[in-house]
């Protein structure tokens, strides 16, 4: 018996400092702060996700839209209305902040180069701060082609744009 304390307590005082790296690790790992994704893979990710948007508005436009020769005598196909209004917004909204927010902070972009929209505490996107990061667009990507948005996230230390920092979101790597 006298053997068998001296092997047990040697055994402890070599399990015991292995299981608290372990575990200092593990917790770690769990309130590590996300990193943030680099630029260009976001654009990228962006660039895919609004080629989608507008085939997907085109494919709307042309099955839907009244048929018009122009004075080039071109058939046009345009949505006027309600109509147009719906061809541009649902799908936009069904793209974006939806598919975003059911996925997991992820649109089709962004599976493909692995990134994830969250809080900024890390925590998972809702559908309020995926429409309200959305809305943004408009101003992030539309004047002089992203340029706004590229400059923003460029500035920011999380690398955020102007929808993400009103969202309060940033984009992340995925492990």
């Amino acid at each position: 018996m006298s053997t068998v304390v001296p092997c047990t307590c040697a055994l402890y005082l070599y399990l015991v400092p292995l299981f608290l790296n372990l575990m200092e690790d593990l917790l770690t790992d769990l309130l590590a702060k996300p990193v943030p994704a680099s630029k260009t893979k976001r654009w990228v990710a962006c660039i895919i996700d609004y080629i989608i948007y507008f085939v997907l508005f085109t494919i709307i436009t042309y099955s839907f839209g009244d048929v018009v020769i122009d004075e080039d005598h071109d058939r046009l196909h345009q949505l006027t209305g309600v109509a147009g209004f719906l061809a541009v917004v649902l799908p936009w909204f069904l793209l974006f902040p939806g598919i975003e927010f059911y996925n997991k902070g992820q649109t089709i972009g962004k599976a493909i180069f692995r990134l994830r929209t969250v809080d900024e505490d890390g925590s998972s996107l809702t559908l309020g701060k995926a429409v309200v990061r959305h809305l943004f667009d408009l101003i992030d990507y539309l004047p002089f082609l992203g340029v706004t948005g590229i400059v923003v996230a460029s500035n920011t230390k999380n690398k955020q744009r102007v929808g993400d920092l009103v969202a309060k979101t940033i984009v992340v790597e995925v492990k």
